[in-house]
This record gives C-alpha cells, sequence and structure tokens, in this order.
C-alpha cells in the first residue's frame, strides 16, 4: 500500500471521526443562566438575600483585593457602578449578593456531568483516531491489506483497531 493509500484511509477515518465529535458535541447541554434564574425569581419576589454579615465580609474582601489593584479612593467607581468590569471598578457576582436557588445548582451540576462524560467520549475518540493514524502509517502493506479486505463499516474505529490489534 503506497503513501497516498494510506494518506487516503487515514483521511476517511479522520472525517468519521469528525462527524462522531460533532454528533456528540450537538448532545452537550447548555449550562444553565443563572441571571434567568435570578431574574425569575426577583419577578416572583422569591429570591434570598444573603445575610448582613456575609455581605459586610463580600465588601470588605473586595475592598482588601482592590487594595492591591486600584486607588482606594476609586474603589467602587465615580459613577457607583458596581457591575462594570473596567480599572479602578468592582465586579460584583449574582453569588455575591443571593442565595442561590437549589434548583439552579442541581441543573448546574447536571449539565457538568453530562458535558463530562460528552468530553470523556470525544477525548477517547481522538486517542483512538490517532493511534489508528500511528499503526496505519506504521503497518505492513499486507496487515493493512487484510483489514480492508476484512472491514466492510470503515466508521466503527473501535472495530478497525480491533481488527489492526489482531493482525499484528
Amino acid at each position: 500500500m503506497n503513501s497516498q493509500q494510506r494518506k487516503f484511509l487515514i483521511d476517511k477515518i479522520t472525517a468519521k471521526v469528525k462527524v462522531k465529535i460533532d454528533e456528540l458535541s450537538s448532545q452537550k447541554r447548555e449550562t444553565p443562566s443563572l441571571s434567568s434564574f435570578m431574574m425569575h425569581l426577583i419577578l416572583s419576589d422569591k429570591f434570598d438575600i444573603k445575610s448582613n454579615e456575609e455581605l459586610k465580609k463580600c465588601l470588605r474582601d473586595k475592598a482588601i483585593k482592590g487594595l492591591s489593584s486600584a486607588r482606594l479612593d476609586n474603589f467602587l467607581g465615580d459613577d457607583s457602578s458596581w457591575s462594570q468590569n473596567t480599572k479602578n471598578k468592582v465586579t460584583f457576582k449574582l453569588e455575591d449578593f443571593f442565595i442561590l436557588p437549589a434548583d439552579y445548582q442541581k441543573a448546574l451540576d447536571d449539565s457538568k456531568a453530562i458535558n463530562k462524560d460528552i468530553e470523556e467520549q470525544i477525548y477517547q475518540l481522538n486517542i483512538q483516531a490517532e493511534s489508528l493514524e500511528t499503526r496505519i502509517m506504521l503497518a505492513s502493506d499486507k496487515t493493512l491489506q487484510k483489514m480492508i479486505n476484512e472491514v466492510d463499516d470503515m466508521g466503527d474505529i473501535s472495530l478497525l483497531q480491533t481488527k489492526i490489534k489482531l493482525l499484528q
């Protein structure tokens, strides 16, 4: 098998892997929007604010952190806007002031778990594809010819990898 045929085989495998990765990527869940959850709670008057002590601690921590990076007299900004992330201003997150809803945390944990599983599958596919490409480049002509003659479905990387292992 010449180098052009090997390249063709690798290109076909790479294309099949890309299709599978795209399919898996489309199954990922979007991370839930804390802003949307909080907006719903605020509009329905069902939100909870952290205790006064927790808010004071948060502000104190931000001030201490700000001492090292911003001028003290401009800690909160000239226009008293806390939400802009510009130089000499402090940014506060929703979780700094509000008690996060349990259903948001559950949705976040669920999406992270599902996405982590999908990322692992994509990682394994990439490793299998790289391994297969290396084996194709290093395998003898006879081994590759046997594999091509025996394998009908070039889309199943696991099947291809198993065939190469058996033939070597």
